[in-house]
């Protein structure tokens, strides 16, 4: 379901060169209220004709309602920054993660000014903020202090006002938005806040004492440079590892597998034959920021915890075959071949695509595992992953550990992209044209994430001190249940 790679490519490729700045930003350029309202009326069909899940979250009237709203005050002329906000503002209104909306020749986390970005890395917990480090190397500002104030503004403030613009969730979840507020806050704080050439911090030490300095801005070549050299070194994303204890713990870093490496079915394969072998009783499952990949890779793991045969998706919705903007839709060609031979109108009028193997009754596999699994997740636990746990969640096949998924109970809008550029502005929006349900019960609550039996949260003392406070709760969890069945 999430494609990163391609999507890249291909918004690079819909997207028409710009002229650039010597440092790289491309050129801003205004709007006139013409050239808004073009862009806008594309963009309204394109959400309506094209996305299949418009109204999922948000009813047709209030949804058209914030549609005529932001048309009604493109009348004057205005930057290319402060249109995309407007748009974005919209964008979110759809609470759907997969919806791309990118500025052409930028960054999509760091769109604009990207020499002035805030230089803080930040840990957000709670709606506070705490220092990780400094992206040029300055300790002037203590690890693990609170940010209190940017350039006099209270961060509770800045962070709320930002939150609005973050696209990056299903239905009511906001881990997700969190995440993705707290991983990349200077680029979103530089196109939806301020931008400056410093910055006046005021926070709290440590040790209680609260102290202010300014800070010089930085640029998004230091950021890059700084985040690549502490990324965790590259690793094959299937991991199966034997505690001491007698524990298993099986981490999925994403559902997809590229190149030369073991094919995913083999590696669950050989991986559950293992358990069984060892006589391992309880099974860890890491899906903490998993965002998905491969549909059916999320099935077939379900196969090998399932006891008795499972229904997986509900169904799968989607558009009619054309149009009125079908010229100015653009996807990969082999998704007209998709159309043409598995779309089917249902009778309740609903388009469907029913070609994928998750809409038939799946069975377990004969090596299922038996024993006890914990299953871990936060707001990058997305897509495919929240497939899957919605599933073992329904079953009640698994203790969930960490945070409410960022993916939604009931399902997501995916599968296929289709992109359509807005000549104008330079944008170009990036749809998914499936609309997955689950097969889950309707009275629980489908635009919520799934919510852990056990809520753990990291602190930014935990990240500090490279304490996996997640893992250590559920290893404690196993021990306990242990003792307790020794001692009856």
């Amino acid at each position: 379901m999430k494609t990163p790679l391609w999507f890249c490519l291909f918004v690079l490729l819909c997207a028409p060169a710009r002229i650039a700045l010597c440092q790289g930003e491309p050129v801003q350029r205004q709007l006139t209220p013409a050239q808004q309202q073009a862009d806008f009326q594309l963009f309204r069909k394109a959400l309506q004709e094209v996305h299949p899940g418009v109204y999922r979250y948000t009813p047709k009237a209030v949804f058209d309602a914030r549609f005529d709203s932001v048309a009604a005050r493109l009348t004057q002329p205005q930057s290319e920054q402060a249109y995309y906000a407007a748009l974005t503002s919209l964008v979110v209104q759809l609470r759907c993660g997969h919806t791309k909306f990118i500025p052409a020749d930028r960054d999509d986390k760091y769109p604009y000014h990207t020499s002035q970005l805030f230089p803080l890395r930040l840990h957000l917990l709670g709606g506070r903020a705490y220092v990780l480090y400094n992206y040029d190397g300055s300790t002037a500002i203590p690890a693990g202090a609170e940010l209190l104030r940017i350039d006099g503004r209270p961060v509770d403030d800045i962070l709320t006002g930002l939150l609005p613009y973050v696209s990056f969730a299903d239905g009511a979840t906001t881990t997700a938005k969190w995440l993705e507020l707290q991983a990349f806050f200077a680029g979103y704080y530089a196109a939806f806040a301020q931008a400056a050439d410093r910055y006046t911090v005021e926070y709290r030490r440590p040790d209680g004492q609260v102290a202010q300095t300014e800070v010089p801005a930085t640029t998004l070549t230091t950021i890059k440079a700084v985040e690549k050299q502490r990324a965790p070194a590259a690793r094959y994303p299937l991991q199966l590892d034997f505690r001491p204890d007698g524990a298993a713990v099986l981490t999925i870093d994403h559902f997809w597998v590229e190149g030369k490496q073991q094919p995913y079915a083999q590696f669950l394969r050989e991986a559950f034959r293992q358990l069984r072998a060892r006589g391992t009783k309880s099974l860890i499952l890491d899906l903490r920021n998993n965002e998905g990949g491969n549909d059916s890779y999320g099935t077939l793991l379900y196969s090998y915890l399932a006891s008795k045969p499972f229904r997986y998706y509900q169904r799968i919705g989607t558009h009619a075959r054309r149009t009125s903007i079908q010229r100015q839709v653009h996807s990969e060609w082999f998704y007209g071949l998709y159309r043409r031979v598995f779309i089917r109108r249902a009778t309740d009028g609903i388009y469907e695509f029913r070609g994928r193997k998750g809409l038939k009754l799946q069975q377990p596999q004969p090596e299922a595992f038996g024993g006890d699994v914990y299953i871990l997740t936060n707001g990058w636990s997305y897509s495919v992953t929240a497939e899957f746990a919605a599933v073992a969640r329904r079953e009640s096949r698994a203790t969930f550990i960490g945070q409410e998924t960022g993916g939604a109970y009931g399902g997501n809008n995916s599968g296929f992209f289709a992109f359509v550029h807005l000549p104008n502005s330079g944008i170009t929006l990036g749809l998914p044209v499936w609309s997955y349900y689950m097969a889950v019960p309707d009275t629980a609550h489908p635009e919520r994430g799934i919510v852990p039996d056990y809520v753990v949260e990291p602190t930014a003392a935990d990240v500090l001190r490279g304490t996996d406070r997640e893992m250590e709760f559920t290893l404690d969890l196993i021990r306990r249940k242990a003792a307790t069945s020794a001692r009856e």
